[in-house]
């Protein structure tokens, strides 16, 4: 009766310990899982941000390029005025998709 009642406590603790072991194992995962969340989302983030970085270079060339065209400073102050106008609605479009 001895032996058996040794047998069964070293069951139980080894059963306690391989789940205390799976605890951990789990909660490893989870940490592993939110931080590759967490990845994903700051490579969207720099994605979306690239692209507004790459609008932004695109339309101050624009207004360069179109105000070498123009004549005067009216004019010039126009299609500045127009390109930045265009250019806020596609900015609006990309931090709509952020939110």
């Amino acid at each position: 009766m001895g032996k058996e009642k040794e047998e069964e406590i070293k069951t139980k603790k080894r059963e306690e310990i391989e789940e205390a072991n799976l605890s951990i194992i789990n909660k490893e995962k989870e940490k592993e899982k939110e931080n590759e969340k967490e990845k994903e989302e700051e490579n969207k983030r720099n994605t979306i941000n690239l692209e507004i970085y790459k609008k932004i270079i695109n339309e101050t060339n624009q207004i360069k390029n179109h105000n070498f065209k123009a004549e005067t400073q009216e004019e010039q102050n126009k299609i500045s005025a127009n390109v930045i106008q265009q250019f806020k609605k596609q900015i609006g479009c990309y931090t709509y998709n952020i939110n």
